[in-house]
């Protein structure tokens, strides 16, 4: 089942296009890897995926409710947060009760051995970004874009 549909996608910061005419399916299940080099446009193409920007040309069509978290590339700065409390930030808004997205930070804070109660702000960037991947698996993404998963 196809749960995202890129038809003759193209964008342009300046310059020649960075994306030219891109067509892409993604269906139920499937696990892709983007690769290119730095500058290439893989960061702005997933940025297209999850829908914060949009193409020049082309058509994005995303399944009615489709859920698309995206690991960001950059690490945040000044986020003084509890892990567990910035971590639910982005939970609540995906469940019906406030019990039920509570349960579902608990259970990936215990997953990934985060400890709710540390500070983001105190923790090694390799440790930062691993709350930046709970933070988007908690939100049970339909489409889990990672970007540079790997970095610090």
């Amino acid at each position: 089942m196809s749960l995202l549909s890129i038809n003759q996608v193209s964008f342009t910061w300046s310059g020649p296009p960075l994306l030219d005419e891109i067509s892409l399916e993604i269906n139920e299940g499937e696990r892709i890897g983007l690769l290119g080099r730095n500058g290439a446009g893989k960061s702005t193409f997933m940025k297209m995926i999850a829908g914060e920007l949009d193409p020049d040309d082309g058509l994005i069509k995303r399944n009615k409710d489709l859920r698309i978290a995206r690991l960001i590339q950059e690490v945040p700065t000044g986020c003084s947060d509890r892990i567990h409390d910035f971590v639910a930030e982005a939970a609540t808004a995906f469940f019906e009760h406030d019990w039920e997205a509570e349960q579902a930070v608990e259970r990936i804070l215990s997953r990934m051995e985060l400890n709710g109660d540390d500070k983001f702000d105190a923790l090694s960037s390799g440790m930062k970004r691993r709350v930046l991947l709970a933070r988007s698996i908690v939100q049970s993404p339909d489409i889990l874009l990672l970007d540079e998963p790997t970095n610090h």
